[in-house]
């Protein structure tokens, strides 16, 4: 009987929920069981989202998460709240006062036709006619937001489309000659030069007949000399070689013109750094390049002799203090953190050599006066694939060797779309990939699995399976990990060991059968997200984004030796840190904050933070992230696949997520790099005989560490595990009973 007199049935006593008006029903509880329930109920609209943001939902535990992620098949909150079956839609069956969008969330109606993205999907903004927006305004084509009208045509993006930047007439510089059909803008320096530059040949108009055009494919040396009335092909200007009697062809090469040379340089200190060798280098002030050697060789070539400061230096050379009377000393170009070298940097006299990793090509390495060209990277040899997942399925894009260069909508096209990977028939159909993984030369594949949420609990495993060959099929499908709701995982190719987080705020370590599971880290965790290894160097790190407790950490790779590299009492925050990627040949880790929209990355120790792009609109909720060769691969929570260049966050890219047959694939987030330099070789740190079968080895930066499963202990001799679990809780819950130990060894 409820306090207020009412009856209910017995078996509501206790139960989590309210069933009495007065909430009698939930008094006197043994203790545990009410928070057990609270954690696996959904958090009320009254009162709980007092602290977030709008369009963000809060968690049971009191995070914030995106609106769009409550009830989209994932544990988002670190409780999973958001997941709470019994207030996630069932039959897809929204409130008159709501409608349906994602064909699995219901939006109330105020959000439709509100100019904001609120479905994931989009339905709530299309066939609106949209605000009106004022006679100085202009109208952005899918959001319908209005923005000033003096922002369209101004060359950057201020609708979310893009689409005040479509159709618009060319906007010159001053250092620029328009053409008279208002679609090309040419430099200075090609008006009157003898070769038609506009299409329309403005430009080449009112020159005076004295001044003969040269053949197609040809332009005059020094238009402004008449003894040099010379043509030559348009191709030997800018070269680097004197072709005209007088040298002109190499002389004002307009940075506009050479982008691949100029572009690659950045100011800082009021002298020119590279980036990339490069024989060409930009006046400050100006849109005019000259030759490296003419920087500093008192001789001005800068049209406002800004190449000729009294406190500059050749190039690879500087002056501490910007002091005149001071000596140009030797600059170390290796110590830069933006793409000096795309790989490993040597610092030389007056410049740097760059070199790769076994596995990759130094392209354009050819020398020019002693230094590499523009443009030196490294190239891994052979096709990559990109894989990601879509609900319970695989499916690759391969990129032939050398394609990657041009990977952006015309060019993912032009290799052709994603293909799936033919599932084991083990595999059910019916289950989610949340994450995986693999071993690439034992082609073995782990995935985690996780239900939709109208199904059982068992459901939730670690799979195993063997990879066909040309990444075609998956076969012998095989469960490793059963009853555990992993969210992420990473796989140790060199000592056979399979890492990944669990629903108990835990990270964990298993081996290739799924033998010996044993608990890492299990204290300070909020709600872990991501992991990734370097075995050759022992390390494990982790990202963790709980409300409380964000930070992304590093530990020994048997959980020894933890710390914190960013957290919260850092100068700058870390929020949510939910993707996180290591870029093996620098040495370097990636992470992508999703509150902050940011891609960051530091070196193994914490050191050397450097921000690649912060507040970026072509962030929207990054969820995994992948570094290959010059670029991060990131995967957004709507399922879209995008790249950016590692150094700059520049040359951002959408690779178009299609089937084969024209299907958009959109449902998943899983996101992987398939080439061999992904896991390079080493030699493993354990060995058959290191430890007892009975126990783990696990690789330490020093050597190795036997550990047992959770629940064991390891013997003196230092090899041999013995069963020490005396005390332990038993779990009960709807679709299981389990045990687990108190504490964890």
């Amino acid at each position: 009987m409820c306090g207020t007199g009412d009856c209910i049935l017995s078996s509501l006593k206790c139960d989590g929920e309210n069933d009495c008006h007065d909430g009698t029903d939930e008094d006197n509880c043994p203790h545990g069981i009410q928070e057990l329930f609270t954690m696996m109920s959904l958090a009320t609209t009254t009162g709980h989202h007092s602290n977030c943001m709008a369009r963000e939902f809060q968690c049971l535990s009191g995070r914030c998460i995106s609106e769009r992620m409550r009830c989209d098949g994932t544990r988002d909150c670190d409780d999973g709240s958001d997941e709470d079956p019994r207030t996630c839609l069932e039959n897809n069956q929204c409130n008159r006062e709501d409608f349906l969008c994602d064909g699995s969330k219901c939006l109330s109606r105020e959000k439709r036709c509100d100019g904001h993205g609120d479905c994931l999907d989009g339905t709530d903004e299309l066939n609106c006619d949209g605000p009106e927006c004022a006679d100085t305004q202009f109208t952005c084509t899918a959001s319908r937001e209005c923005i000033d009208e003096t922002k369209r045509c101004d060359r950057n993006n201020d609708c979310p489309d893009g689409s005040d930047e479509f159709n618009c007439p060319a906007v010159c510089y001053a250092t620029e000659f328009k053409c008279d059909n208002d679609e090309i803008c040419v430099s200075l320096t090609s008006r009157c030069d003898g070769a038609n530059d506009c299409r329309d040949g403005s430009d080449e108009r009112g020159c005076g007949e004295e001044t003969p055009l040269c053949p197609e494919g040809e332009r005059k040396c020094s238009p402004t000399h008449g003894e040099n009335d010379v043509c030559i092909p348009e191709s030997d200007f800018c070269n680097n070689i004197n072709d005209c009697p007088d040298g002109s062809d190499e002389i004002g090469c307009d940075c506009q013109e050479q982008p691949d040379m100029c572009n690659l340089y950045i100011v800082h200190d009021l002298r020119w750094k590279l980036k990339h060798f490069s024989p060409q280098i930009p006046c400050p002030g100006s849109r005019h390049c000259i030759h490296k050697d003419q920087w500093c060789d008192k001789v001005p070539h800068c049209d406002n002799r800004a190449d000729e400061r009294a406190d500059c230096c050749k190039i690879g050379y500087y002056r501490p203090n910007r002091n005149p009377l001071e000596e140009c000393v030797d600059e170390n170009e290796c110590d830069r953190q933006d793409g000096v070298c795309s790989q490993h940097c040597l610092n030389t006299e007056g410049g740097f050599e760059c070199s790769c990793d076994p596995g990759y090509d130094l392209v354009d390495t050819t020398k020019q006066n002693g230094v590499f060209s523009s443009m030196s990277y490294c190239r891994a040899q052979g096709d990559m694939n990109i894989l990601i997942t879509v609900r319970s399925e695989l499916y690759r894009l391969n990129v032939p060797e050398g394609s990657g260069e041009s990977l952006d909508s015309g060019g993912a096209r032009s290799t052709g779309n994603f293909k799936s990977i033919s599932m084991s028939e083990d595999y059910d159909s019916q289950l989610l990939m949340a994450d995986f993984d693999f071993d690439i030369r034992n082609k073995k594949l782990f995935w985690c699995s996780t239900p939709h949420y109208a199904l059982a609990m068992y459901a939730r495993a670690i799979w195993v399976a063997d990879l066909g060959d040309n990444l075609e099929s998956l076969r012998n499908s095989k469960i490793i990990v059963n009853n555990i709701n992993c969210d992420s995982m990473a796989v140790d190719w060199i000592n056979k060991l399979v890492y990944f987080t669990s629903e108990t705020n835990s990270i964990e370590v298993v081996d290739y059968e799924g033998n010996n599971r044993r608990a890492l880290i299990w204290t300070g965790l909020g709600a872990p997200r991501a992991i990734e290894l370097d075995p050759d160097y022992g390390l494990l790190f982790y990202t963790d984004w709980g409300l409380n407790t964000a930070h992304l950490g590093r530990a020994n790779m048997d959980g020894s030796d933890r710390r914190s590299l960013i957290n919260n009492t850092s100068s700058v925050q870390i929020e949510w840190p939910n993707a996180l990627t290591i870029d093996h040949p620098n040495k370097n880790l990636y992470w992508m904050d999703a509150r902050m929209r940011s891609i960051e990355c530091m070196r193994y120790d914490g050191s050397a933070r450097y921000t690649i792009s912060n507040k970026d609109s072509a962030l929207v909720f990054p969820f995994r992230m992948r570094v290959f060769q010059d670029r991060v691969y990131w995967r957004e929570k709507d399922g879209a696949v995008k790249f950016a260049n590692k150094f700059t966050g520049n040359q951002f890219m959408t690779v178009p997520v299609v089937s084969e047959g024209g299907e958009k694939l959109a449902e998943g987030t899983g996101l992987r790099i398939y080439h061999p330099v992904i896991q390079p070789e080493s030699t493993p740190r354990c060995r058959p005989g290191l430890c007892s079968k009975s126990a783990l080895c696990l690789p330490v930066p020093d050597g190795y560490q036997c550990a047992c499963a959770t629940g064991y202990s390891l013997l003196p001799d230092n090899f041999n595990c013995a069963y020490t679990m005396d005390t332990f809780a038993i779990v009960a819950m709807k679709e299981m009973i389990t045990k687990t130990a108190l504490e964890p060894p």
